[in-house]
């Protein structure tokens, strides 16, 4: 998988769960903490779960990522390509997302 799709479906991941998660976990305890409905869990999954929770109470947010990657040629040459991506969520239903490529095509 290309570098900066990696990337990508990362954020998408962290972005899905964190949207679809919290909000099924207040539903099933109304007024509860999301961290509270993990049982046992993990520090990590427990700031997970905090972390999920603060996204689903925001009306909107945006998250900027940059990334870069070097391929060796045959020759031995780097080239460095990369990208920028701004992801930008306004609830309930808008969701963008610009891309800026750094590959050599114009």
């Amino acid at each position: 998988m290309h570098p900066s799709m990696r990337v990508f479906a990362s954020v998408a991941v962290l972005l899905t769960a964190s949207l679809m998660a919290v909000p099924v976990a207040a539903v099933e305890n109304p007024g509860a903490d999301a961290s509270a409905n993990v049982p046992a869990a993990s520090p990590a999954m427990q700031q997970l779960m905090r972390m999920a929770g603060f996204l689903s109470r925001l009306g909107q947010f945006s998250v900027a990522l940059q990334s870069g990657y070097d391929v060796v040629q045959d020759s031995g040459q780097k080239i460095e390509f990369g990208e920028r991506r701004e992801l930008v969520l306004v609830r309930p239903n808008r969701l963008r997302v610009d891309i800026e490529r750094s590959d050599g095509d114009v």
